[in-house]
């Protein structure tokens, strides 16, 4: 009995300790639960919450460059109405191209480790911990090169990318640009350049501990060339030509979107007698030219049963690609002498020389000498080896030379306006941000926001109110000549963007009226401008862009105007919906309003919109800002306010004062389309022109 009563003690013990265990494990649980939900409404994004393991993982710390993604899978959107078969009906805000063409490509999601803070927040918090004068710091690159620069080649087979900016661009592009490089796992292996000593500027010294918090290496490329002209930054690209090492040279107005090194080694694999590869300005893609043979197939196709005919494009044929040569990417191999030959070359001759244009007309210059052999043909030799028709030499003869292809490697031109890599079916790599309205550091700003390449931090996704509209464009307005003679004024193009302009010049009111973030519609164009020559039939292109096109919003708009802190309101770029960043509670927060006739009593409108599965109102069109917040004002908390046109949407202000104001902070705020050829010859521009507000008496 006794022993009996000892186990059944043992026993209530042994109970009693099991519920104490269990019941602290419940609290720990419920206390990481309650710290995640706290978390979460501190305004991290709610949809990074819910992604996959597969989303939330796969880019949670930089990947090694033999690991990282080297293809992004195009987001995809729904598909816009059609007014008729060869029509958009042109909806503006979060809709797409109407012609088969919706699909962007865009930068890899990328959540933080623990899947609940922004994907910078790391970074951000990793760059507060360094010094404020880390940046007065910075040291010039002298050979030898230090170990750790060495150790850096290492993580990418041997080679370095290379990167230059000045102080005015660090606080702008170049935070894009290694953002998309920390993305792809190439930080490690990446320097960035500083052109000017000036740092003193408290936005540019953040933004480059951010950049170092990365993982880059930055470094001092102030020398007296660099002060004498700003595009002399070969100078301290000599030292690393002469390491042995590969050396991916690139603009910091590019975002890469695919790792592109495994691409170059395949390449010289392919082409082992090249000495450098440079990208294009030409307009059109050439390298099928060659045949399909010419593709290239990566390792990771290979072992995914990839086969000729399939992979990734060859080299541009350079018997029809040869109009202009980019040096924004450039692959020099470290083990060919010539490519060491040409970086000194141009060294030389911008110490002796009083050189003060930019350095891609003077490299061009220099590389185009000796190209052209008898006959106009290009040199080409084999070297002792089999012919090699993707190859020539440039130089007088002294590095043989390939040109990147232009659907992967793209300019502002062949990736937003012919977007050939659609065409053809290839992702691209890189977007290099030319063949932007007046070359202006906005207008690069605004293309990579059009086209979703530029990051912006957690605010611009989750807060404030917005106005969206459908910019509905009649038929005939799309409707394109037969024949447009050379130099000829296109009347036809000229009222489609009236047209779309005047309808934004409302959406801008309404917007400033309402307190709202306008969000851009897309733009329609019917003629090709822009590019500095007069066209005949409005294509410039080699006839290779189809009327009526998507045109990006600075084909129409000063972009540099719009990102002025004093421009009337505040916008977002028409892709700003379609983004997976943007907050879901703001997604789900929306309203929709219709334009009644103004002669009319609104109630068939007012029925339709009660139907509607959102909240609705109507507005009698022609009403001026006092009937606006009237109409409108009971949905002042509805983040998205959707209106069904703006065609005489807005009547005008009552204050005098308030139109003339909004007429004078418009001035400037549209381009001109390039360009017409007068009686006397002379090349013209035409000025596009936001409408002026009505002044009410």
């Amino acid at each position: 009995m006794l022993k009996r009563g000892r186990s059944n003690s043992y026993r209530n013990v042994f109970l009693g300790l099991g519920t104490i265990i269990f019941s602290i494990l419940l609290l720990i649980t419920f206390v990481n639960i309650s710290i995640h939900t706290k978390h979460f409404h501190k305004g991290k994004p709610p949809a990074l919450l819910n992604a996959s393991p597969q989303q939330t993982h796969s880019t949670t710390v930089p990947l090694s460059p033999e690991t990282s993604p080297t293809s992004l899978k195009p987001l995809p959107l729904g598909k816009q109405g059609h007014k008729s078969r060869d029509a958009p009906s042109a909806v503006g805000g979060a809709q797409v191209p109407w012609n088969g063409t919706s699909e962007r490509v865009r930068a890899p999601s990328a959540p933080s480790p623990s899947g609940h803070k922004w994907f910078w927040e790391d970074t951000e918090e990793k760059a507060r911990q360094l010094p404020l004068d880390i940046t007065a710091q910075l040291q010039p690159l002298n050979l030898p090169l230090s170990s750790s620069i060495k150790q850096r080649a290492r993580v990418c087979k041997e080679t370095l990318v290379v990167g230059f900016t000045n102080s005015l661009g660090v606080s702008s592009l170049s935070l894009m640009w290694a953002r998309h490089l920390f993305r792809l796992g190439l930080a490690d292996c990446t320097l960035l350049g500083i052109t000017d000593p000036d740092l003193s500027h408290t936005k540019a010294s953040g933004t480059l501990r951010t950049v170092m918090a990365m993982g880059l290496h930055v470094f001092a490329a102030d020398s007296p060339e660099t002060r004498k002209n700003k595009y002399a930054r070969w100078v301290h690209v000599e030292p690393l030509a002469h390491s042995g090492l590969n050396l991916l040279l690139t603009d910091v107005d590019i975002a890469w979107l695919r790792n592109p090194l495994p691409y170059m080694r395949a390449l010289v694999k392919a082409h082992p007698t090249v000495d450098f590869l440079i990208s294009s300005d030409h307009e059109i893609a050439t390298s099928l030219q060659l045949g399909e043979k010419s593709r290239i197939i990566l390792e990771s196709d290979v072992t995914s049963g990839g086969a000729a005919g399939e992979g990734e494009l060859g080299m541009e044929n350079p018997q029809s690609a040869h109009s202009s040569f980019n040096v924004g990417i450039m692959y020099l191999r470290g083990d060919r002498g010539a490519a060491r030959h040409i970086i000194a070359e141009i060294c030389t001759v911008l110490r002796a020389s009083n050189w003060e244009g930019i350095d891609q007309e003077l490299i061009n210059l220099m590389l185009r000498e000796g190209v052209f052999g008898e006959g106009g043909t290009l040199a080409q030799s084999s070297r002792g080896a089999a012919w090699d028709p993707a190859l020539f030499f440039a130089a007088n003869r002294s590095a043989m030379m390939g040109l990147l292809p232009t659907p992967q490697f793209c300019s502002g031109f062949t990736y937003s306006v012919t977007a050939e890599w659609r065409r053809i079916g290839v992702k691209p790599f890189a977007l290099h941000t030319t063949y932007v309205q007046g070359q202006d550091l906005e207008a690069k700003l605004l293309r990579l926001l059009e086209e979703g390449l530029d990051d912006q931090d957690e605010r611009y996704w989750q807060e404030g109110r917005y106005l969206v509209y459908n910019a509905t464009v009649p038929e005939e307005l799309l409707a394109v000549p037969k024949e447009v003679p050379l130099g000829a004024v296109p009347e036809h193009h000229l009222g489609l963007a009236r047209h779309q302009l005047e309808n934004l010049r409302n959406a801008i009111a309404l917007a400033r009226v309402l307190g709202r973030i306008l969000v851009m519609p897309e733009f329609w164009c019917t003629c090709e401008g822009g590019l500095g020559a007069p066209s005949r039939n409005c294509v410039d292109t080699y006839h290779v862009l189809h009327l009526p096109y998507r045109c990006p919003a600075d084909h129409l708009l000063s972009a540099k105007t719009w990102m002025r802190s004093s421009f009337p309101v505040t916008f977002r770029e028409a892709s700003f919906l379609e983004n997976p960043l943007l907050a879901p509670e703001i997604r789900s927060s929306h309203a929709h309003v219709s334009l009644c006739n103004a002669e009319g009593n609104c109630a068939e409108e007012a029925y339709e919109a009660h139907m509607s599965a959102y909240p609705t109102a109507t507005l009698r069109a022609g009403s001026t800002d006092h009937q606006v917040l009237q109409a409108l004002g009971h949905l002042h908390d509805v983040r998205i306010l959707h209106f069904d046109t703006m065609v005489n949407a807005f009547g005008g202000f009552v204050d005098f004062a308030a139109a003339v104001q909004l007429n004078t902070d418009l001035t400037g705020a549209a381009t001109y389309w390039c360009c017409s050829i007068a009686d006397d010859e002379s090349i013209v521009n035409h000025p596009y022109e936001i409408p002026l507000i009505k002044l009410l008496q």
